[in-house]
């Protein structure tokens, strides 16, 4: 083919097409109207108006009411106004030959001048040679198309009012000069494309009214091809610059006279009357409104709705207007909008380490876990496989399995050589467990299964007997829980409610792991005495030798190494006591103080060691003496209310990091109080590699969105459960008496009254502002909480001890009298002591504790027996540690921020040996902070049974912020 025939289309379009109107340069228009010639301008719709387009308009000197318009045009008008104008206007019969000039430029700069209001017909100078139409004429190379002059086109001749010009149909002066172009260069249509053309020319006179521009001839060769019913035919591909995105192509489908389909390419933005008519049709069957229509043919649809369009596609092709194809490339692709089918690989290494391997499969494709891994690592939204398939890395199952893998990535358990894979231990159970729920295939290591089951389903052992009594079912699986952990050479927390002999348990584990851990014996040849010790080459002597051998064999097992237990300072004698009393086959030693720092003291020690079965100190010791324990080796490691190690940034805490245990566990009714940090602090002492370091911890929690953070929580107390028991009395113990609580309501007194307000005042001045400090903030709140107790603790000239006094030097002697026992708790010794006032002035017996009391046992053993009715007990010192069963009344005088501080006061009375009742009484002062400290208790209660109890996810803050202490001054 020649150039001419292959470039028909696209100069037939340049010729048809409608000129586009540029905002920068719009043209102008002339027309006559009553003898005058009015200026017209473009409208916003692009049509021609009279509005801002009046002589006056155009030649003013205001450069914004003709901004945009066509510098050359608005000159030429400019020009004919100030050559022909009579008082603002041009009358045509007074244009002289100098404004007919003016006029011609005007049309040879563009200016349409239509001949009347209906703009049919447009005045043409008469110099032109002829008027120029379209003509289209067959010949044996197929069609040729040509500009054609016609002198005398109008079926009459119509009279003309403009000297020098003619009339002639509204053609624009561009059509003109591009139809006088063709006429010197005809357009070549090939024959092939012939039926092409003929269906291009129905869309061409949708748009455009052609036949105005036609000859004769034309018009009846145009009349003769007529093609059948159009069909909307759309073609979905991938965008080859964007490959998440697809794309519709559209075209219309036409069949020949001759049977043939014609695909012509449409613009569904700007589409043609035909085609906005199929696709009105195609809504209308699908009862899509309006503005889904034009969006469904106009959409650039991301990658991962293919799915939904394959569905859509099938109600598409059911209509009759409309037809819908997916390239061959989006046949093959596939959505997985679910976790790709995984295989988990576990296997075992010979030094007790596991390598966990996934592998992944999207139906027939082997994905490489190094690739899939790293996408979910970078969080993205959708990743693409090798194969072209897509996977929603966002679904609710991949964002859960997102999160397993990124604990596995904070517990820095990565094999970085290969990308993939991580090496775990056994104390990684619940993260392998919440793993392996996503798994369709499972290969798990004998020896992981056997020890997963030991831990979980541990095989019973023999529980070591008591001296006198029995065990409780629930402390013989408290039992065999703690020393299959034990033997596993992990550890936990035992986190029972206070009273169910959590002490007791413990012990029973050191006593079984000795009994079933013998020293090994050391051979006859060394024991004897007549022995002579000869030396070996390395110094030492041959005794030696083998006495290390045997020490090194025991240390592998932990045969001959203590147990190491550290207890608060009023618990050491109780430990002892428990310990001597259950099982006196144990050897003690209770270290009550320092070690020293001489070397002679470390030797000294260390002999002791080797013949001890159980260490007792202090956490305050256990911290003074951390240079010389860190150098022993232990076989166990206890930690008693363990609550006192929760903040790992403590000094206590950093040195009992280095101890060395084979085992560790930690003992506390409140793992966890304010915070999960709490939790996390325990367990970097108990099961260092079971969570994450802190800050990644904390992070995952504390900076997950709202909505997210029940999950976060939920999958803590998942983690976790593995290496936490915690049973209530409720569940295990039904022999321990019914407890009831009750909230004592009482107005404060005047002067108490009038100073509360006081120092309200004052209070919340303190907590204005952006500079408010906490600690100012915390010191205002307990002057309120001490004078919601008694304004005699604020100042003591105030004539009144205070309701809650009142309330008790009233209540006590009574319940006294009727053989109750009676526990009165408080924050503040400073209470107790307005309080043992007025009891001694009534001559009611009392027993006292507080953190400076000396003879603790002798008070306990005074309330116990009964010679004192009442007990008065300072909440941090008398708070845990104490067997209170005598008691069968519990009063706590002023709410504590954390309800597990009170729950285990109240346990010191409601426990395991009690035999009564329990009555418990919350003395509240009314309208003051401790109304709304008892609502931050209920915060705090529904963050303990979140995690440590699994009850409902509810959003709660445990922390106490700043702006929640301001709220308890509202």
């Amino acid at each position: 083919m020649t150039s001419k025939e292959t470039d028909w289309e696209q100069r037939l379009q340049a010729l048809l097409r409608p000129v586009e109107i540029d905002p920068q340069n719009q043209p102008l228009a002339l027309q006559v109207e009553d003898g005058l010639l009015v200026p017209l301008r473009l409208d916003s719709k692009n049509a021609w108006s009279t509005r801002r387009a009046r002589w006056r308009d155009l030649t003013s000197r205001w450069v914004s009411v003709t901004a945009g318009l066509n510098t050359g045009q608005l000159t030429a008008l400019r020009s004919l106004f100030d050559q022909a104008s009579n008082q603002g206007l041009i009358q045509i019969d007074s244009l002289d030959s100098t404004g007919l000039q003016c006029l011609q430029d005007c049309y040879h700069k563009g200016v349409e001048i239509f001949s009347d209001p209906a703009r049919d017909f447009v005045y043409v100078p008469d110099d032109l040679d002829a008027t120029m139409f379209l003509d289209i004429a067959e010949t044996r190379a197929g069609l040729e198309i040509s500009g054609k002059p016609l002198v005398k086109p109008n079926p009459k001749q119509l009279p003309t009012q403009l000297s020098g010009f003619r009339l002639a149909p509204a053609i624009s002066g561009t059509f003109h000069e591009a139809l006088a172009d063709i006429q010197a260069n005809p357009i070549i249509v090939s024959a092939p494309e012939i039926d092409h053309f003929w269906a291009q020319w129905e869309q061409w006179t949708e748009t455009l009214d052609l036949v105005a521009l036609l000859t004769p001839e034309t018009r009846r060769l145009a009349q003769s091809h007529h093609f059948g019913p159009a069909t909307l035919y759309g073609f979905l591909a991938v965008n080859p610059v964007e490959p998440r995105q697809l794309e519709f192509t559209w075209t219309l489908q036409r069949k020949s006279p001759a049977g043939k389909i014609i695909s012509l390419p449409v613009d569904t933005h700007n589409p043609s009357k035909t085609v906005s008519q199929l696709m009105a049709r195609l809504g209308a069957q699908l009862a899509w409104r309006e503005e889904s229509t034009r969006n469904f043919f106009n959409h650039v649809f991301p990658v991962w709705e293919l799915n939904r369009l394959r569905d859509l596609a099938d109600d598409i092709n059911d209509t009759d207007c409309v037809r819908v194809v997916f390239s061959p490339q989006l046949e093959h692709t596939k959505i997985f909008s679910e976790i790709p089918e995984m295989t988990l690989n576990l296997s075992s290494f010979e030094s007790g380490d596991y390598r966990l391997d996934l592998e992944w499969r999207l139906g027939s494709e082997r994905v490489q876990s190094a690739d899939f891994l790293a996408a979910l690592g970078r969080a993205d939204r959708w990743w693409q496989s090798p194969d072209g398939n897509w996977v929603d890395l966002y679904s609710p199952q991949m964002r859960d399995l997102q999160a397993i893998l990124q604990e596995f990535e904070e517990l820095g358990l990565q094999d970085f050589q290969r990308g993939s894979g991580w090496i775990v231990d056994i104390s990684q159970l619940g993260l392998v467990q919440a793993l392996t729920k996503f798994a369709k295939t499972r290969q798990l290591s004998p020896r992981w299964q056997e020890n997963a089951t030991a831990l979980l389903h541990p095989q019973p052992v023999a529980v070591p007997s008591l001296p006198e009594g029995q065990w409780r079912n629930y402390q013989q699986d408290g039992f065999q829980w703690l020393y299959a952990r034990a033997a596993a050479g992990l550890g936990g927390i035992l986190a029972d409610d206070m009273g169910l002999g959590k002490t007791l348990q413990m012990l029973a584990v050191v006593a079984a792991w000795r009994r079933d851990h013998p020293v090994p014996t050391v051979p006859d040849a060394v024991t004897n005495a007549g022995v002579e010790a000869v030396p070996d080459t390395a110094g030492g002597t041959v005794v030696d030798t083998v006495l290390d051998t045997v020490s090194d064999t025991a240390n592998s097992t932990g045969a001959t190494r203590p147990t190491f237990v550290v207890v608060p300072a009023s618990l050491l004698a109780t430990w002892e006591e428990q310990a001597r009393h259950w099982f006196p086959q144990l050897r003690l030693l209770v270290q009550s103080v320092s070690v020293g720092k001489h070397p002679s003291d470390w030797q000294c020690l260390r002999q002791k060691l080797d013949s001890v079965d159980l260490v007792l100190t202090t956490y305050t010791l256990a911290r003074l003496d951390m240079d010389f324990w860190a150098e022993c080796q232990f076989s166990g490691l206890i930690l008693d209310e363990a609550q006192a190690v929760k903040n790992p940034a403590t000094s206590t805490h950093r040195a009992l990091t280095r101890l060395r245990a084979r085992w560790a566990f930690a003992l506390s009714g409140t793992p966890l109080e304010n915070r999960e940090r709490d939790l996390w602090s325990i367990f970097a002492l108990t099961v260092p590699r079971l969570l994450p370091p802190l800050a990644a911890f904390e992070r995952h929690l504390h900076h997950a969105a709202l909505t997210e953070r029940s999950a976060a929580r939920h999958a803590l107390s998942a983690r976790v459960s593995p290496f936490l028991l915690r049973r209530t009395k409720e569940s295990v113990a039904s022999e321990i008496p019914a407890k009831t609580e009750q909230v004592i309501h009482l107005d404060l007194e005047s002067h108490q009254a009038e100073l509360y307000q006081k120092y309200l005042v004052a209070a919340r001045l303190e907590a204005e502002g952006l500079r408010a400090k906490r600690l100012n903030v915390l010191t205002a709140l307990t002057r309120l909480r001490q004078l919601s107790l008694s304004a005699r603790l604020i100042n003591p000239a105030v004539p009144e001890d205070g309701a809650k006094i009142d309330y008790l030097v009233d209540a006590l002697p009574d319940l006294a009298a009727q053989d109750h026992n009676i526990l009165v708790f408080s924050q503040f010794t400073s209470f107790l002591a307005l309080l043992r006032a007025r009891l001694e002035d009534q001559g009611i017996t009392y027993a006292y504790l507080d953190g400076s009391t000396r003879n603790r046992r002798d008070q306990v053993d005074c309330f116990q027996r009964g010679s004192a009715r009442v007990f008065l007990i300072s909440l941090k010192s008398g708070g845990f540690g104490l067997n209170l069963t005598a008691a069968d009344y519990v009063f706590l005088c002023d709410p504590w921020w954390n309800p597990q501080v009170e729950s285990q006061a109240i346990d010191r009375a409601h426990r395991i040996g009690q035999t009564r009742p329990v009555n418990v009484y919350r003395l509240v002062a009314k309208n003051t902070i401790e109304q709304r400290v008892l609502a931050m208790q209920a915060q705090k209660r529904e963050l303990f049974d979140q995690v440590l109890r699994g009850s409902e996810n509810r959003e709660v803050t445990p922390q106490i912020t700043l702006e929640q202490l301001r709220a308890l001054l509202d």
